[in-house]
């Protein structure tokens, strides 16, 4: 298995306007299709309102975008190595504007399960996509930072659906802002595509390269690989859900915290992994290795983790935040390494390889928490 990545996969420099716009459009798609799967949670007492659904009834709707998600995501992905980038992206960004507004057209639950459903789909592929995307458009001496920069696109959507979401269902009510949420992703989406286009097309670009023959086999060697590490993410994707799910719990029952207290002590552990997605980057970078990286963040993870369970309830307030840093680095913030690391196994099949990564790390978001 690779410890970084390979020198054969070197790539002329680009111009640093048309890498700055390219990895800015990746962003933006990213942030788009994460909205309305990480706003779930921003809308639940909507949900309750509109559909009577009781709290389990509730979670159970996020959970469904992530089945979704991890069923599709090995076939999302040999669309995306199928089909190039702009399409790719495109189609993610329709899907999930479609599935949008199913939710907000929906007055039955059932109406409502198939639009969730629709938008994991759509949601399935951006990952695989927009990983393609950077393998190929990027150099590799700079691959884990830009990674990481669209990467934040998820935190990034999370959080403007966390504040957009229930001010939209407030003023304008709960199908109106789904519309609108919907006009947003899709007309954005596809400019976003559209820009990918022309950036791959210009004279400054190295260019996207051609789809993949789909005839052409997997090695067994590749599949062990791609298998391998994805069982890795799936540990450490488990790992970063669970902290997310259940750090309030323990703030408030081990430290007898209140919920406004610990849910800001939560934002402290989103925002330090959103930066960290960056750095991280930038770590696997100038070390050369993505392997090395991920065996640091698990290290760091499982340090702080012991850490805060063996003595989170009788540190200092000031030690308290400062490990609940720690923690998010850790285990919000490696995401983009893993990312890379898996795709950067074959150039030509980045978005099988994603696939991969992405069905066996949601496997373990859905089991673990």
């Amino acid at each position: 298995m690779r410890s970084g990545p390979p020198e054969s996969m070197a790539q002329p420099s680009r111009s640093r306007r048309t890498l700055a716009l390219s990895v800015g459009a990746l962003f933006v798609s990213q942030l788009l299709v994460a909205v309305v799967p990480l706003g779930v949670g921003a809308v639940a007492p909507f949900l309750r309102t509109e559909f009577g659904l009781q709290r389990s009834q509730v979670g159970l709707a996020s959970a469904t975008i992530f089945v979704a998600v991890a069923m599709c995501s090995i076939p999302a992905g040999r669309v995306a190595d199928s089909v190039r980038v702009p399409a790719a992206l495109l189609a993610s960004t329709t899907i999930v504007a479609v599935g949008t507004v199913g939710l907000g057209s929906a007055r039955a639950v059932a109406m409502l399960a198939v639009s969730l459903l629709v938008v994991g789909v759509g949601y399935s592929l951006i990952s695989p996509a927009t990983n393609k995307g950077v393998i190929a458009l990027t150099p590799p001496r700079l691959r884990g930072r830009l990674m990481g920069v669209k990467q934040t696109g998820v935190t990034i959507g999370g959080a403007l659906a966390a504040a957009a979401l229930p001010f939209g269902v407030q003023r304008v009510g709960f199908s109106g802002t789904l519309f609108i949420a919907a006009a947003v992703i899709g007309v954005v989406g596809a400019a976003a595509a559209a820009a990918v286009r022309r950036l791959v097309a210009s004279p400054a670009s190295d260019g996207e390269p051609a789809a993949t023959d789909r005839r052409r086999a997997i090695s067994p060697r590749l599949r062990r690989r791609v298998l391998t590490l994805g069982a890795a993410t799936a540990g450490m994707v488990a790992a970063q859900h669970v902290v997310a799910t259940y750090l309030t719990l323990f703030l408030v029952d081990r430290r007898s915290m209140t919920a406004a207290a610990a849910a800001g002590l939560l934002t402290v552990l989103h925002l330090s992994g959103t930066v960290a997605r960056v750095g991280w980057g930038w770590v696997s970078d100038r070390i050369g290795s993505r392997l090395a990286t991920m065996a640091l963040i698990g290290s760091v993870s499982i340090a702080s983790l012991l850490a805060l369970a063996t003595f989170g309830d009788v540190m200092p307030a000031w030690v308290l935040v400062g490990l609940v840093i720690v923690l998010g680095t850790a285990t919000q913030g490696g995401n983009a390494v893993y990312q890379v690391a898996i795709a950067e196994e074959d150039v030509e099949r980045a978005g099988w390889a994603s696939g991969v990564g992405m069905a066996l790390g949601f496997s373990g978001a859905i089991v673990a928490p």
